[in-house]
């Protein structure tokens, strides 16, 4: 058996059940065929190797390591493969790991580029379900979901979407303690409707590229700061300065821009998925998550990530601050640190909460946050002045 799953581009189908070659060769060919509507085929890698034969869900969570980039995993077990539907068991590895629920082949595409992109979490799946516990598709026989399912969406013919302004802003956001996504937005409209159409850009396997492109009614340059008002500076930009290479969330991106799909989401965070698929930088991770260690406030809340993944959080009972519920609901006590990501847990009832780090070095600890028009909560080493 292996120690880990193997890395990959995109999420893994793994064969688990060798029992059925037709049946197996019949899922192969149509998750590899399945396609996302206009977005093109679905983008998902094959694992077929017997040294996976007969592992369980359980055992197989055993070989995810906590830094593992994908939000999920898919299995052709026993059931899938002795059923006419071919059900495949989608097992989430981002949220509650471990939590699952079946999907017929053609729907994996579907799934699988959705939750990559942090465009739909696994419940908008998974409780969409049939009687029987299979998802076939959304109700209504819709081929893809809404964009934006927590905002304002309005559709518009893609040749109607004029430039309203000749001038590119770009502002560039650090992440990672060494890395950057680059935001370029430009005004585009019909006359009677107005948005931006807006570009993000990082680095993925050593490559500068567009990660993500959509259509907005919001002004981000108005509406976003990192963590307080004024601190993130716009400037002039040609679109010469974006890249020529785009990721393959981008290119499905297109195909959305091209329908005139506008995103309006309530958390400008939500805007920012594309920091996802940032190629990490292993040595700068392992050395935040040395960094980490330690007692940490913003003046009004404390937390201690101690060795041996033991967590101490001291915060009032306010529910707008960000660590309300992983002090108060989930009471956490463990916590783990991988690709950028912390996990805070009740290590007794194994529930919790992952939280993304945009910085973390000897001074400052920045969390991504929900507010409305603040991207991260910062805060100072103790024994360091505001």
């Amino acid at each position: 058996m292996k120690a880990r799953l193997p890395e990959s581009e995109n999420p893994l189908v793994i064969r688990t059940d060798f029992s059925n070659s037709a049946a197996w060769d019949s899922i192969r060919k149509i998750v590899q065929e399945s396609h996302l509507g206009e977005f093109g085929t679905a983008f998902v890698d094959i694992v077929d190797d017997q040294e996976w034969c007969g592992i369980t869900k359980d055992k197989l969570l055993r070989f995810v390591p906590e830094d593992y980039v994908h939000p999920l995993v898919i299995l052709a077990d026993r059931t899938a493969v002795s059923h006419p539907e071919f059900p495949l068991l989608i097992v989430d590895l981002l949220g509650k790991r471990g939590r699952e629920f079946r999907a017929i082949p053609s729907a994996v595409g579907l799934i699988a580029a959705n939750l990559s992109v942090g465009n739909m979490v696994f419940e908008e799946f998974s409780q969409d379900v049939d009687e029987d516990g299979v998802f076939r598709g959304f109700p209504g026989g819709e081929a893809e979901p809404q964009e934006a399912p927590a905002g304002k969406e309005a559709f518009y013919a893609a040749d109607r979407l004029k430039i309203l302004s000749r001038s590119m802003r770009t502002v560039a956001i650090p992440v990672h303690n060494n890395q950057k996504v680059e935001v370029f937005s430009q005004r585009r409209g019909d006359g009677q409707f107005d948005g931006f159409e807006v570009w993000m850009v990082g680095v993925s396997k050593g490559e500068r590229m567009i990660l993500d492109h959509f259509l907005t009614q919001e002004h981000l340059e108005r509406r976003v700061c990192y963590a307080r008002a004024g601190d993130l500076v716009w400037t002039e930009a040609q679109p010469s300065s974006l890249p020529i290479h785009k990721h393959r969330a981008a290119q499905q991106s297109d195909e959305v821009v091209k329908r005139g799909t506008f995103l309006d989401l309530a958390s400008p965070i939500h805007y920012f998925n594309a920091i996802n698929l940032i190629s990490p930088d292993r040595k700068t991770s392992k050395v935040a998550a040395k960094a980490l260690l330690g007692r940490w406030t913003d003046g009004i809340a404390t937390i201690t990530f101690e060795p041996g993944f033991r967590l101490l959080i001291g915060c009032p009972e306010a529910g707008s601050h960000p660590l309300y519920n992983v002090a108060h609901c989930i009471q956490a006590d463990w916590w783990s640190f991988g690709q950028w990501d912390l996990m805070m847990l009740n290590e007794k009832e194994k529930r919790g909460e992952r939280v993304q780090v945009f910085r973390c070095d000897e001074r400052e600890l920045h969390i991504v946050t929900t507010r409305r028009d603040v991207l991260v909560h910062v805060f100072h080493r103790a024994d360091q002045p505001f």
